[in-house]
């Protein structure tokens, strides 16, 4: 896999992150969305982590933010 690619799929994954994000927001009380949310913010923060150790730089991959504040602090 190239790292185009690579960037690609964590995009994609942001990207319904953030949608689960904003349904989560719409309704604060479905259980469901925010699973969602969370198993998006533990598949983000283990791949930013990976990154991280590889010395790789985040805002490339659109993981330069506190993943916390953002998914789980809402």
């Amino acid at each position: 896999m190239t790292d185009y690619g690579f960037e690609f799929i964590v995009e994609r994954i942001i990207k319904n992150a953030n949608e689960s994000l904003n349904e989560a927001k719409e309704n604060p009380n479905d259980e469901y969305q925010n699973g969602h949310i969370i198993a998006h913010y533990e598949i983000l923060n283990i791949i930013k982590t990976e990154l991280e150790v590889r010395g790789e730089n985040l805002k490339d991959y659109g993981l330069d933010m506190n993943l916390e504040e953002v998914f789980l602090h809402y």
